[in-house]
């Protein structure tokens, strides 16, 4: 495909600074496309994590709620202990999905200041190019911020999936040992 479109230049632009230029429109447009993937695919994290965090709230309110009542008509049993152990073991994955995935961390951003650019004494060629190592860089960033959200993200729902586990852990332990 890169190069059918390099010779479609070649063949379609008369004159070699005109190849050059269409070439670094061409490729300025694929980077700043490609920095907008990484800034749309962290808003879309950004969405997953609050959904997940949701779900998580949403089940340590129902633990702590049957907990609370358990422990507090006094008739701490095998099952209240499980809820309080699903409990915290939830709320230890909410904490986890805040910090490693809803925190804010800056993006790059998809255009350099013009204050910086004009600031570069260098022709129009050497400058395009600059910014082009710029929008790299900045996709180089905000890809592997994105990846670490995504894993982790990942992580913390498959830890959420096993939640029963430990519920059952703590029922086995307290059943055993009343």
């Amino acid at each position: 495909m890169i190069h059918l479109t390099v010779r479609w230049l070649v063949d379609h632009v008369s004159h070699p600074g005109e190849i050059m230029n269409a070439k670094l429109d061409w490729i300025e447009h694929g980077a700043i496309e490609n920095l907008r993937l990484q800034h749309q695919c962290a808003d879309t994290l950004a969405k997953e994590s609050a959904n997940t965090l949701t779900v998580l709230l949403a089940g340590t309110g129902a633990g702590t709620a049957y907990a609370a009542k358990a422990f507090a008509g006094q008739s701490a049993d095998w099952l209240s202990v499980g809820a309080a152990a699903f409990t915290t073991y939830l709320l230890i994955l909410c904490v986890g999905l805040v910090v490693n995935c809803l925190m804010i961390r800056p993006l790059p951003g998809i255009y350099n200041d013009p204050q910086n650019l004009l600031e570069v004494d260098l022709p129009l060629d050497e400058l395009r190019t600059f910014q082009l190592e710029h929008v790299q860089s900045g996709i180089g960033i905000a890809a592997t911020r994105n990846g670490q959200v995504a894993k982790s993200l990942n992580c913390i729902r498959l830890l959420a999936a096993i939640s029963p586990f430990w519920f059952l852990v703590a029922f086995v332990v307290s059943w055993a040992l009343s």
